[in-house]
């Protein structure tokens, strides 16, 4: 199914979910990524990990029904809906002035949300199973039931996205694997301090005659990593 033929089709239909096989591939690049270290608004993947040519163009497949889905309605579909819903839901005695202002309030808040959405939350509003069933709900309350109803759709888009547009690691060369495990190891060398030698004779001090009245024996010294030799 090419991307165009899924966005205009999608449109208009109420909204599928994914195959299981597909939502587990999804969730397993997704858990392959890994933050960006130079693009934090982007997140990255190792090359062995990344999807195939056939996942890829599954994903791409879905996302274009999804995003066909999550399409905006437009003023004209948003006026047909509203005016159907305000014949029968009561709604304030106003002017000719107030009533296109209201109007205008609907159109602005729900053109941008998908019409299939907006027709749900007109009609659960018409039957009762939204708001009181007397009074026509506000832009507010409209628009608040129809993000509620697109969040999953919002959410597997934001998934989808995740996974295609990272950033594909390419695996390191065996180069750069010894370039890295000298790193390493150079840091792991200068990371270790060398114990001071306890000179016999301090070590007679401390254990004979103690310390500030504290006397120390061969195990505690051990213990706190005084060298055997020097014990």
């Amino acid at each position: 199914m090419s991307s165009t033929r899924a966005v205009s089709s999608s449109r208009t239909v109420l909204p599928t979910p994914a195959s299981p096989g597909l939502e587990a591939m999804v969730g397993r690049f997704g858990n392959a990524l890994e933050a960006n270290s130079s693009n934090f608004r982007r997140m990255a993947i190792s090359a062995a990990a990344a999807p195939s040519a056939e996942a890829r163009s599954m994903m791409q497949d879905r996302l274009a029904l999804v995003e066909g889905w999550l399409a905006p309605a437009g003023p004209a579909e948003v006026d047909r809906m509203i005016g159907s819903l305000m014949q029968v839901m009561a709604a304030p005695a106003t002017g000719e002035d107030s009533q296109r202002i209201a109007l205008g309030l609907y159109r602005s808040v729900l053109a941008p949300l998908p019409a299939w959405a907006v027709a749900v939350t007109c009609r659960r509003f018409l039957d009762g199973s939204a708001g009181g069933g007397t009074f026509a709900p506000t832009p507010a309350e409209l628009a608040s039931e129809v993000r509620a109803l697109i969040a999953k759709q919002v959410d597997e888009r934001a998934r989808l996205l995740r996974v295609l547009n990272a950033e594909i690691l390419p695996e390191p060369t065996e180069t750069d694997r010894a370039k890295v495990a000298q790193l390493a190891a150079d840091l792991a060398r200068s990371m270790r301090f060398p114990r001071s030698a306890v000179s016999e004779q301090e070590l007679a001090r401390v254990t004979e005659g103690g310390r500030g009245g504290l006397k120390l024996d061969r195990r505690i010294l051990s213990k706190a990593g005084v060298p055997n030799e020097a014990a």
